[in-house]
């Protein structure tokens, strides 16, 4: 029986491997664009694979739940596979589960090996699309995770948690991504800080200039934005900086940009951009 179990584990780490190979090999022929990534170099490819409705989705949870609480990778990869099944077909079944299934997926981004760290961020992507939970501490970590994975060294792993914060951002209320990925504005690597550059940019696109600057309920996101824009003018990260001119150059558009962005920058850091922010107002 332990035999049965240990060859079925094998079995399986051994086909997500094959997904990964396969990702690799065929990246040399496919193009990726995300929403405004630069992770072009990999494939759009499903690593899950096409997934059949469960007959019986109640047991597979069942045995899901208690195979994430075992807390091992091999059973917990197992689990969100699985997982990932009910939430195409049955999503509601997941809610009450999700603070452990998110636990989990922390843990599996943490694991070594890099097509397990692929398989926990395609599952995350789904589940932000599916499930749409933002249950804390659970979601900000997750998030955070996926944020300093997008400095990995493997390429395949940029290019999944890319996709997967990208998904977040369309499918999570704002003022949650917003918090969750601006607490990663004063991390040590730039490949973190450009990321959560870029994303800003996307979020402020998403919710319309306008609407920015006039919905009340987004007074606090607003505040947030343009305190990490502040700094991120003056980052010794090229593209973290270029990023964050184009963001600013884009709100100054706006009649109102002037009054909040003082009101929401402390002053102490208002008078140490306050050459860029005059470069970037009369620039063409």
């Amino acid at each position: 029986m332990k035999l049965s179990k240990f060859l079925n584990l094998m079995l399986l780490e051994m086909c997500i491997f094959h997904h990964y190979l396969t990702c690799i090999n065929k990246s040399k022929e496919s193009n990726f664009t995300g929403i405004m990534g630069d992770y072009s170099i990999t494939v759009e490819h499903d690593l899950l694979g096409p997934l059949e409705r469960i007959n019986n989705p109640h047991e597979v949870l069942r045995q899901s739940i208690a195979k994430l609480k075992q807390n091992q990778w091999e059973s917990s990869t197992e689990a969100i596979l699985d997982i990932i099944q009910i939430s195409r077909y049955y999503p509601e079944m997941l809610d009450p589960n999700m603070s452990l299934i998110n636990r989990s997926l922390c843990s599996l981004m943490r694991n070594t090996r890099p097509h397990i760290v692929r398989t926990a961020s395609k599952v995350a992507m789904e589940l932000f699309e599916t499930i749409k939970c933002t249950q804390r501490p659970e979601f900000d970590e997750l998030v955070a995770i996926l944020l300093q994975k997008t400095a990995h060294m493997n390429k395949s792993v940029r290019h999944d948690v890319n996709k997967a914060l990208d998904t977040m951002i369309v499918h999570i209320p704002v003022s949650h991504c917003t918090r969750a990925i601006t607490s990663a504005a004063g991390h040590k690597n730039p490949l973190v800080r450009s990321t959560v550059s870029r994303l800003l940019i996307t979020i402020v696109e998403l919710i319309g200039v306008d609407s920015f600057f006039l919905s009340l309920h987004l007074k606090d996101t607003r505040r947030k934005i343009f305190v990490v824009l502040a700094k991120f003018i003056i980052d010794g990260n090229y593209e973290t900086r270029n990023n964050a001119k184009t963001l600013i150059k884009l709100l100054m558009a706006h009649e109102d940009f002037e009054t909040f962005f003082n009101q929401d920058v402390d002053c102490k850091l208002l008078d140490k951009i306050d050459k860029q922010i005059i470069n970037l107002k009369y620039s063409t």
